[in-house]
């Protein structure tokens, strides 16, 4: 199946959502190595164990915070690859154009909405 490009996409609209990806991008980096060194820095040993079972839910929630921006972080990663190879805008699902203002907002997202809803519906009827 060949794709064609997005019709809305301009190479002006394009850079400015690839600099959107990158500050976002950055800032997911940023925030990963702020974690990082935080909870280095933390691995004292609490002589109470209330304090430790705080500390050991506080990293667990962390855990999960940075397992969300591990894969933020690829799909944005995903999305500047796609730009890159001409195939950015476009509904892995369908082929169809994504909305503009989907990719404005979420300019990561790899489905319309349609296709997004269409496949939350399927999942929840096989999680019946």
């Amino acid at each position: 199946m060949t794709t064609q490009p997005h019709p809305d996409l301009t190479p002006e609209l394009i850079a400015e959502l690839e600099a959107k990806l990158e500050q976002e991008r950055q800032a997911i980096i940023t925030r990963t190595r702020a974690r990082s060194s935080e909870a280095l820095s933390e691995r004292l040993q609490l002589p109470d164990e209330a304090d430790q079972a705080t500390a050991q839910e506080a990293q667990a929630f962390e855990l999960k915070l940075a397992n969300k921006d591990r894969k933020l972080l690829n799909l944005i990663e995903h999305a500047i690859d796609k730009m890159r190879r001409g195939e950015y805008g476009l509904c892995e699902g369908t082929d169809e154009p994504i909305e503009l203002r989907r990719l404005q907002a979420r300019p990561w997202a790899r489905f319309s909405i349609a296709h997004k809803e269409q496949l939350e519906l399927e999942r929840s009827m096989h999680i019946k």
